[in-house]
């Protein structure tokens, strides 16, 4: 009886250690979808010109633990010959594993699949729009069936700073960069 009473005990003590252990939630690109969409993007209208560089990446975050693939981009939007914003120059910059070792002022851009599936032609992700208040904008790409073209959509969501004194609204004229535009694959 001692012999079950103690097996007993090590089997619940086991099972108790084990279930308090993290467990990884994961989201990987297992169809290798997201590798053909890497490299430089670009939109021209004669007045605005838009280049996004694409970097296919695993990343993990912390608090939660959570390990994703994404695609991270890095933008330069022109005006003119009048650079707006641009992170452009950090495209080819290592993205660490740990994201919390990734300096926020890195993070422009993420968009993945949010299933995997072949016929999947949607990414979502987020912009960080560093003019006028650090903003937030959804961003919802569709792409081609060759994968050469997007069709780029993003809404405003939010200022990252809870400061209600930085304006809410998001930039207009000369430093806006377009809500909508198509993005052809270089």
């Amino acid at each position: 009886m001692k012999k079950i009473l103690l097996i007993t005990s090590f089997i619940t003590i086991n099972y108790s250690v084990t279930a308090q252990t993290a467990i990884d939630y994961t989201e990987y690109d297992t169809c290798n979808l997201l590798q053909q969409y890497a490299g430089d993007w670009l939109y021209t209208n004669g007045a605005d010109t838009i280049k996004i560089y694409l970097k296919a990446h695993r990343g993990k975050y912390m608090q939660p633990t959570y390990i994703f693939d994404a695609l991270w981009g890095f933008i330069e939007y022109k005006h003119g010959n009048t650079i707006v914003v641009s992170d452009y120059a950090n495209r080819f910059i290592t993205i660490p594993f740990l994201l919390k070792d990734w300096p926020l002022v890195y993070r422009t851009l993420s968009i993945r699949f949010r299933n995997c599936n072949t016929a999947e032609t949607n990414l979502f992700g987020r912009l960080r729009y560093r003019l006028a208040g650090d903003q937030l904008y959804n961003v919802k790409v569709t792409l081609s069936n060759n994968g050469t073209v997007m069709q780029w959509h993003q809404e405003f969501q939010q200022t990252d700073n809870q400061d209600l004194t930085i304006p809410w609204n998001r930039p207009t004229g000369a430093n806006a960069m377009p809500m909508d535009f198509i993005l052809i694959k270089q």
